[in-house]
């Protein structure tokens, strides 16, 4: 099958990144767009330029090395990611023909890149667009490890956009009265928070905890009695979700 290997690697590369940009919004693990362009040109200049015999297995051992690199907080993403690219060039290969190299999809030679480029671009710009649309809706729920002592407590977060409380550059998140024995309170740390009307205490404790797919936090924990939509436990720091 012919095919312009300048329009084929154009259309990969769009293919690697939308695929790998909806797959981190969709499991909560956004990645910067210079990570993913550097993956989508990489991956793409190495599939369309190795030729020798078994040189997939090389593809294969460079994806290898992708996914512990710059997705190595982001292994959910990634292998969702490759599933989407993997039926999206199937369903058009199996429409439009074309030919397959290392993985990748060759446009037959006769077909113009202009539409898929135009579609490519509506749905970049609508998944950027909506990359939030969980968090305005109920999915503003995330899970939280607690690292305690020797044991691993498993809660469910809310996320409030007004919680950017911190103290010493690190988050205090809130958590439901009820959970307080399970932490050690033996390291007591007071906060002064400063409003418009009044001066508050609020009495802390440090501790470690992770998101799913992220590097451990040191943060303060503050227990209370709340009511959380969805049944959450904990009441999440804007700032615990950056970086």
């Amino acid at each position: 099958m012919e095919s312009y290997i300048e329009i084929s690697i154009l259309n990969q590369i769009c293919i690697v990144y939308l695929s790998m940009l909806f797959a981190c919004h969709l499991c909560f693990q956004p990645m910067r767009d210079a990570k993913l362009i550097l993956y989508s040109v990489a991956i793409t200049s190495l599939s369309s330029m190795l030729w020798f015999s078994s040189c997939y297995l090389l593809i294969i051992v460079f994806e290898i090395v992708f996914l512990f690199t710059l997705f190595s907080y982001h292994k959910m993403a990634y292998v969702i990611g490759l599933c989407f690219r993997i039926l999206y060039s199937f369903t058009g290969f199996l429409l439009i023909g074309g030919s397959f190299h290392n993985g990748m999809w060759f446009l037959p030679i006769d077909i113009h890149i202009l539409p898929f480029l135009c579609f490519y671009l509506i749905l970049i710009c609508y998944v950027k667009s909506n990359a939030q649309w969980h968090i305005k809706k109920k999915c503003y729920c995330y899970k939280i490890d607690f690292f305690l002592n020797d044991t691993v407590l498993c809660l469910k977060g809310y996320l409030d956009s007004g919680n950017l409380l911190t103290d010493k550059g690190m988050p205090i998140v809130f958590v439901e009265q009820k959970y307080e024995s399970y932490f050690d309170l033996t390291n007591i740390h007071v906060v002064v928070i400063d409003t418009v009307v009044s001066r508050d205490e609020v009495i802390c404790y440090p501790c470690v905890v992770a998101l799913p797919g992220c590097r451990k936090k040191h943060i303060y924990v503050s227990f209370k009695v709340m009511e959380l939509p969805e049944h959450c436990e904990v009441l999440l720091n804007m700032k615990l979700m950056k970086g």
